[in-house]
């Protein structure tokens, strides 16, 4: 017998530098990221999803599971490896979930957003606002960063051959922005722009803010591999401004979290819901973009956008049970924070 198909509302995951240009993203194909370029960043991202059963660039069967979740509560994961055209401070960049346009608040929200505030105080709440966003400055909001020296000068790049590229299920480009999972099909090597991607399945990041600071010769105000002592030092404005992220360095992060289901938009933190119907149509974003304390014009850097779409879908993948979200207590946020999650 063949396989049986039905209708069903699934994950699309599409990724870019900006909202203009995305493309899909391969899903749990953590070996092989999606790689970003635009005139402010080059980057490489890969998205896991626990159970994913979703959209994929070719309609080939979607990569259930990826060996990096183990046994973790880990629910999803977004890694990035990317280095800035010019030198950036550390205070005008965050990180986090936006929406193009309003969202409903439900029942229990500011209980939610109070304990998130919790979890890191120096999130930036405006999801009330027209254009609403709960992001944090970059060091704060990843779970893992880890900084290593870019073997090429940003002003020897080679330029990308934008009159090969072609808009297809796995590219998205327009001059000077591109997304694609194929780089190589246009001869693009990305270990040239940034370096070698060797995390996938039981490969991961790991902590190590040895080449963080541009004066390498002054006292460290924290250990290398210390992520709760490095979240709560650039938690503080002063420390984000006396530092720059500049384009010698290649910058690894991590963000992870057991508390949504991207496959169902179920969130457990301070309540349980189901988030979808409160969104408005419109997908879940998480960005990498410039904030209020930059003087000029917002600047995205990475758009990744999540939405459920229907589709024809192998009813086998939709038998599969989905976990539930996992509300944190604190102590044990703690636990998720440094990667040693159960």
């Amino acid at each position: 017998m063949g396989k049986k198909e039905e209708s069903a509302k699934v994950l699309r995951v599409r990724i870019g530098p900006n909202s203009e240009v995305l493309t899909l993203c391969d899903v749990n194909n953590d070996s092989k990221p999606l790689f970003v370029y635009d005139k402010d960043f080059i980057g490489n991202v890969t998205v896991r999803v626990v159970n994913f059963a979703g959209v994929t660039p070719d309609n080939t069967p979607p990569i259930p599971m990826t060996d990096y979740f183990g046994k973790r509560r880990r629910l999803f994961s977004v890694q990035l490896q990317g280095r800035f055209r010019k030198d950036w401070n550390m205070n005008h960049l965050n990180f986090g979930g936006a929406f193009d346009n309003k969202v409903t608040l439900p029942i229990g929200a500011n209980l939610a957003i109070r304990l998130a505030q919790m979890i890191d105080p120096a999130l930036e709440n405006h999801i009330s606002e027209e254009h609403p966003s709960m992001t944090s400055p970059v060091l704060c909001q990843m779970n893992f960063v880890n900084v290593t020296k870019a073997k090429t000068p940003i002003d020897q790049l080679p330029e990308i051959p934008w009159d090969k590229l072609k808009n297809t299920n796995r590219t998205s480009f327009t001059q000077g922005c591109l997304a694609t999972t194929e780089p190589e099909a246009y001869g693009i090597n990305p270990d040239v722009y940034l370096d070698e991607w060797v995390w996938g399945g039981t490969k991961e990041l790991k902590e190590d803010t040895t080449l963080l600071f541009n004066d390498e010769g002054a006292e460290r105000p924290f250990d290398v591999d210390n992520l709760s002592a490095r979240r709560k030092y650039f938690q503080k404005e002063e420390n984000r401004i006396n530092n720059n992220f500049t384009t010698d360095k290649i910058y690894n992060l991590e963000i992870f979290a057991p508390f949504i289901n991207l496959n169902t938009f179920d969130i457990s933190l301070g309540i349980n819901i189901n988030i979808l119907k409160y969104l408005n149509n419109q997908p879940l974003k998480l960005v990498c973009c410039t904030n209020a304390n930059y003087p000029e014009e917002k600047i995205e850097f990475v758009n990744i956008q999540f939405d459920l779409v229907e589709k024809e879908v192998d009813s086998n993948l939709l038998d599969i049970e989905q976990p539930k979200p996992f509300d944190p207590e604190l102590d044990e946020v703690d636990n998720t924070e440094d990667g040693h999650d159960n």
